[in-house]
């Protein structure tokens, strides 16, 4: 597999247009549209296109991260649950030791 494209994680959050996307095995990107929540009456500066953009989030993994296995989950159509193990090479490290 190539880890120079993108990978698409879509695990039945199609409804929800949520994407969750790794880029190189070593950012987690979370995307999707804004959706108002609320009525907004014709004068309310808020409303408008300005909610229609959506919003993204990118968080580096760790160095042990095991991308390929990353597993994203809707509950209840509003958490937003993503797995990422640690690979079988970084549970092989040894752990520090806090110095008191």
């Amino acid at each position: 597999m190539d880890i120079g494209a993108p990978h698409l994680f879509d695990n039945g959050t199609g409804k929800n247009n949520i994407q969750v996307v790794v880029d190189k095995g070593k950012v987690v990107e979370i995307s999707g549209p804004w959706k108002q929540q609320r009525d907004s009456k014709a004068h309310d500066w808020r409303c408008g296109h300005w909610w229609e953009h959506g919003y993204v989030r990118r968080l580096q993994m760790p160095e042990d991260a095991d991308w390929k296995n990353i597993e994203a989950y809707i509950h209840y159509d509003i958490y937003l649950e993503i797995r990422i193990p640690k690979s079988k090479q970084g549970r092989d490290l040894p752990q520090g030791k806090d110095v008191a």
